[in-house]
């Protein structure tokens, strides 16, 4: 059912507050806050910035995410048009519970559009690197094969929806997905059971094809293009490094988005993903001219990664992107289709953001900028 999100244009920065700098993204500086507003215990009062995934304070407002990121020429960022294209739908509720809902928009003095989200617990990387390591070197355990399946279950789920309408995300990556407590309108064992969020659509962008751009309305071609670099090279496609022999320019489309599925996969198994020792030069040349598949190396003590995974990885990861699964045909796998609705509870996973400094993100992790204005 969809989520209540109001996703107004309107300024809210008055009614924020203890605004904190956690981290910078590609487009700009990343803050945590709070709302200064109360909620009455019979919730007659309801918070402005209230949502299924957002978490109550002390205080008694919600836990939010502000994020500045550059207007292009004066207009709203592209980054903000797609949030809107998938947050709201006809009766403004959020359409899908594994995307990022978007709960404000608002222009700030200096050529910034400020955005507003749910605060949340963590994200995958930081949840893994804590309870699993992040090498074979420094593994202290293996993730369930059934907590691998929800995570897939939720990001194939965020990304059939996000390509229906005719948006390719282009930086699908651990750091980029965000886990949540799950909202009460999914079926949880526990009140502290987490799902997977897809989340930072900064360089995120409309696919085309021939005629323009893709009409969100209409069935999309999963084969429709792009033609930017943009993204983490240890989880790029092939596809986006190799020219088109049309003249020269890159094409690519949806299928990129389900080979960094598979990379994010092939990390949670084996701690780390197959090129991370590499700088991202020699990361994106390796890509290029290696010819072999990539594929779980790790084995879990004492047994095997199930086959059932195996196969959902080699979907995602197949060089050709025409014979790459979509999004919709991985979520009828059997791998899918068995998987648990949400995540067990975040054990011993408070508020990463309430923890200590940020910690900036690797060189050789980090994500190809977006183009200049103008660019495409």
């Amino acid at each position: 059912p969809p989520f209540p999100n109001p996703c107004v244009t309107v300024r809210a920065d008055t009614m924020l507050s203890s605004l904190v700098v956690i981290g910078t993204g590609v487009n700009g500086p990343v803050y945590k806050g709070t709302c200064s507003c109360t909620e009455t215990k019979d919730r007659s009062t309801l918070c402005s910035f209230a949502h299924p995934l957002a978490r109550h304070t002390s205080s008694g407002g919600h836990a939010v995410a502000l994020k500045k990121i550059a207007k292009v020429d004066g207009e709203r960022s592209l980054e903000t048009t797609l949030l809107v294209t998938l947050a709201v739908d006809d009766n403004g509720g959020t359409q899908c519970p594994f995307v990022i809902p978007l709960l404000r928009s608002w222009p700030e003095d200096g050529g910034l559009s400020c955005l507003l989200f749910p605060l949340a617990r963590c994200s995958l990387s930081d949840y893994t690197a804590r309870h699993f390591g992040t090498s074979q070197s420094v593994r202290r355990r293996y993730p369930d094969p059934a907590f691998i399946a929800t995570i897939a279950a939720h990001l194939a789920g965020a990304l059939a929806f996000v390509h229906s309408h005719g948006i390719v995300h282009r930086d699908v990556k651990p750091d980029n997905v965000l886990l949540f407590n799950a909202p009460p309108s999914l079926a949880v064992a526990s009140p502290n059971d987490a799902i997977a969020v897809l989340a930072d659509f900064g360089v995120a962008r409309r696919i085309t094809d021939a005629s323009g751009l893709a009409d969100p309305g209409a069935s999309v071609d999963p084969l429709a293009v792009a033609s930017t670099l943009v993204g983490t090279p240890q989880y790029m496609a092939p596809e986006m490094l190799v020219p088109a022999t049309d003249g020269g320019t890159v094409n690519y489309g949806a299928p990129v988005d389900i080979w960094s599925l598979g990379i994010l996969l092939i990390e949670l198994c084996d701690g780390a993903p197959p090129l991370a020792d590499m700088s991202p030069l020699q990361a994106m040349y390796t890509l290029v001219q290696e010819r072999g598949p990539m594929t779980v190396r790790s084995s879990p003590p004492g047994g095997s990664w199930p086959r059932q995974l195996l196969s959902f990885v080699a979907k995602c990861v197949r060089r050709d992107p025409a014979s790459r699964a979509t999004a919709a045909q991985l979520l009828a796998t059997v791998f899918v289709e068995d998987a648990a609705p949400t995540l067990p509870p975040l054990e011993d996973m408070t508020d990463e953001l309430d923890e200590t400094t940020p910690h900036p993100t690797p060189d050789a992790r980090q994500a190809v900028p977006p183009p200049r204005p103008g660019l495409k």
